[in-house]
């Protein structure tokens, strides 16, 4: 426990300390309150504790209802050291003569340091790997609200963390009970228990600790280019087992946003893990540092982004008018065929909603599978087609990086036959030769019908002014009450 300048931060109910101060003013009438105020005072500065004699003289009178546990100590010193008395013993017999005596119940501390809580919670994580430190918060939280103490999952969270630097008595209790369902009965068999399992404790906490996403969506780039995975579902998936193994239960989407750069922290463990996948999938001999550092300077990390499925369907309908005798069905079994031969997995079942208009994105490999059916068409997605994501915006800027120096080139003077058919064939094909596109225009709505200005309710000795916008002669409060007439179904005469 941490002892400052004024003692430690626990402080435990002042019920025993005032009633030893009352015992003592009992055996030693001649002395006031004060003087043994300042008695207290110049015990606990021989051991290096400043405490103020008004401070104590509040603690005595009761208007501070609880005391460091250091100031009890001195108390119970110098009762022992001017009185007859001389053992704890003595002092429980002489309180209860005197009808001092305390109840154990009002001698326990209402808070407790969280130095003494910590092990406990550590502990208990260790013995229970599948449960993190929220969810003992949120168990925690329900035990206490049966016990009529109310408190939060976030405080509670805060408190088992240390960053807390008390804890209420009831939260070291509760976590005591919860110990003893796993065969752990007192606090001295919890700190041997901890004391021997630093090492797996530390290991726990390590692998658990959150650290910065930035390098897990390194690491998922990397392996999704090696093995032509775009998807960040099926990666989570295998991760999501594979955590299982050690005893660690996390959610899809939660890995799923770790590995996509769409969350800022993860567990250290999904890290460890990603990197032995990764290495796993490198031939011998190759270097993990080496495959990350090259997977982010590879432009073929436009194929894992996301991009807009309109200009690839205005692609295939001018394909499609440049070779007439050609089907919807067979453009999709060779742009799938081409994908297949990049490495990427896909069937002219995904590839034809797609050529067909029916989606909104897709991936940039089917893209770039798409742009090789045309010929002499550049192998490279425009920035503008590239659907905006955390991830995506490091290959758009790396691909798209204008020319250093030198004078812009001039516009081509015609077009080749594809890139006119395609202008002509559809109005889609606009954003891919730097057009633009608008909304038809509509017709206006109906203005909404006013009145004079300056009208006022008929009802007689009510001078409220009626708004332009009301149709009526009479304010809300004068209007006649009407009500509707009520129509019902006709009932045929056959049916009667």
């Amino acid at each position: 426990m941490v002892h400052g300048p004024h003692g430690s931060i626990e402080r435990t109910s002042g019920a025993l300390f005032r009633a030893m101060g009352a015992l003592f003013l009992l055996k030693e009438p001649n002395r006031s309150r004060e003087a043994l105020a300042r008695q207290v005072q110049e015990h606990l500065e021989t051991l290096g504790i400043a405490y103020h004699v008004r401070t104590l003289k509040r603690q005595l009178a009761g208007s501070v209802s609880s005391v460091p546990p250091e100031v009890q100590a001195a108390m119970r010193h110098i009762l022992l050291r001017v009185t007859e008395l001389r053992t704890d013993l003595d002092i429980e017999k002489a309180l209860g003569a005197a009808g001092l005596w305390v109840a154990p119940e009002d001698r326990r501390p209402g808070y407790l340091s969280t130095e003494r809580t910590v092990p406990l919670v550590e502990l208990w994580l260790l013995l229970n790997p599948t449960r993190s430190r929220r969810s003992l918060a949120a168990l925690l939280s329900e035990r206490l609200a049966h016990r009529g103490a109310h408190l939060k999952i976030d405080p509670l969270q805060d408190i088992l963390a240390g960053r807390q630097p008390l804890a209420r008595r009831e939260v070291h209790e509760d976590l005591l009970a919860l110990l003893s369902t796993r065969g752990v009965a007192s606090e001295p068999e919890v700190s041997v228990l901890w004391q021997r399992h630093q090492e797996d404790i530390a290991a726990y906490l390590r692998d658990r600790a959150l650290v910065p996403a930035d390098h897990l969506a390194d690491l998922a780039t990397a392996w999704k280019l090696r093995n032509h995975q775009p998807s960040s579902r099926r990666l989570a998936v295998i991760l999501q087992r594979r955590l299982r193994r050690c005893g660690l239960g996390l959610s899809l989407d939660r890995i799923q946003e770790g590995l996509s750069g769409k969350a800022k922290r993860v567990r250290h463990v999904l890290i460890v893990e990603m990197e032995s996948l990764l290495r796993e999938a490198l031939p011998p001999g190759q270097d993990l540092a080496s495959e990350v550092a090259a997977a982010q300077k590879r432009t073929a990390q436009i194929d894992l982004c996301w991009v807009k499925a309109e200009p690839i369907a205005a692609l295939a309908k001018g394909w499609l008018t440049q070779h007439p005798s050609e089907t919807m069905r067979q453009l999709s079994i060779r742009v799938a065929n081409s994908a297949r031969r990049t490495g990427y997995a896909t069937s002219p079942n995904t590839i034809q909603p797609i050529l067909g208009g029916h989606k909104e994105r897709t991936r940039g490999f089917v893209y770039r599978a798409m742009l090789r059916q045309i010929p002499g068409s550049r192998d490279r997605i425009p920035e503008e087609h590239i659907v905006s994501s955390p991830r995506a915006e490091h290959p758009i800027a790396r691909v798209s990086r204008p020319p250093a120096g030198g004078r812009p080139r001039r516009q081509r003077a015609m077009l080749s036959g594809i890139d006119s058919a395609v202008s002509n064939a559809d109005a889609l094909t606009a954003p891919l030769r730097g057009g633009y596109r608008g909304r038809p225009l509509r017709r206006e709505p109906r203005p909404i019908r006013t009145y004079p200005w300056g009208r006022v309710c008929r009802a007689e000795g009510c001078g409220t002014r009626l708004s332009i916008y009301n149709a009526s002669e009479y304010c809300w409060v004068h209007t006649p009450m009407g009500y509707p007439i009520p129509r019902g179904k006709r009932i045929p005469k056959k049916a009667a």
